[in-house]
């Protein structure tokens, strides 16, 4: 007999997720094809004119392979007022910018597709994470450089309490952004893969992405590391 897997059972998430994405869906269908893990069933959508070959070869199972002007739509999440903490795993296959600023992990839309952003989190041209707040290209990047074509895990911590947001590259802690927790409304949201200036989709991630979970807290480094 088999063990059933975690990864495709809505089980295993606590309350706290507010969403698990495996991204390991055809990217060529229509209409809700990323699914979401949880029981929240937050399903999510490609843009861009995707193909079934953009599946590809991920870290856990399959990856979406981001290209162009490629993205995915999770949708709206929630109220996250108290914290939060976003992972993902990428393998960029070029950090060159595919727009004005420096493509985009991930950005939370305020009033979409008419507002700006709560929050992004983009990388720069020499792979450095860093937070995008509206005026600040990016706020206290990474030290840490990442290099394409490598899988790097990356955990993105906000808390309200610290006031304060911190960036972890494969499990280990590499820098802070004081003053800078802002809080995710309740119709915010979230994209994959690029930021939406007002109506227009832009900052493009060049890259594969992989298992994207949002918790609704803002967790330990000893949680962190242990994922």
């Amino acid at each position: 007999a088999s063990a059933s897997s975690s990864a495709t059972t809505t089980g295993v998430w606590n309350s706290n997720f507010k969403g698990v994405w495996h991204l390991k869906e055809d990217p060529s269908l229509a209409g809700a094809n990323i699914l979401d893990s949880t029981s929240n069933a937050k399903h999510g959508s490609t843009s861009g004119a995707m193909t079934s070959g953009q599946s590809v070869a991920g870290q856990i199972g399959n990856a979406l392979n981001l290209t162009g002007d490629d993205y995915v739509t999770l949708g709206s999440l929630g109220a996250m007022s108290g914290g939060r903490t976003v992972s993902m795993w990428i393998n960029g296959n070029s950090w060159a910018r595919t727009g004005t600023y420096d493509n985009s992990l991930y950005a939370f839309n305020t009033a979409a597709p008419t507002g700006g952003n709560t929050d992004i989190v983009r990388i720069s041209t020499i792979g450095e994470i860093g937070y995008y707040n509206g005026a600040t290209l990016l706020l206290n990047d990474s030290p840490v450089p990442l290099n394409i074509s490598e899988w790097h895990y990356i955990t993105l911590v906000s808390s309200s309490t610290a006031n304060a947001s911190y960036i972890y590259q494969d499990g280990v802690y590499v820098a802070t952004t004081s003053t800078w927790a802002p809080a995710v409304g309740a119709t915010d949201v979230l994209y994959a893969g690029q930021e939406t200036d007002g109506t227009i989709a832009s900052d493009f991630f060049n890259g594969k992405q992989d298992e994207i979970r949002v918790v609704n807290v803002a967790q330990s480094s000893r949680w962190i590391r242990a994922q």
